[in-house]
């Protein structure tokens, strides 16, 4: 992890759509204190939460077209 960072998703948005947000691996906490990672690259940015269940889960925020698309999914709960 290169930097540290703690700000909500929407601010992360705009950070990103002004080119202040730049391409890297960063780490923080949110809101519920668990610990992130945040993975931003010329598309978007992903929000790896390591919850207190245990499990992982991905939040993808992908700018398409001045769109934001949203996907979510738990890297873990398909492995064999």
């Amino acid at each position: 992890m290169n930097k540290f960072i703690n700000y909500d998703v929407e601010t992360l948005k705009v950070l990103f759509v002004n080119e202040v947000l730049t391409v890297g691996i960063y780490s923080g906490k949110n809101d519920k204190g668990q610990l992130i990672t945040l993975t931003v690259n010329n598309n978007g940015f992903t929000i790896r939460t390591a919850q207190d269940n245990g499990w992982y889960r991905d939040d993808i925020y992908e700018y398409i077209d001045y769109t934001w698309i949203y996907s979510e999914t738990y890297p873990e709960r398909w492995k064999d």
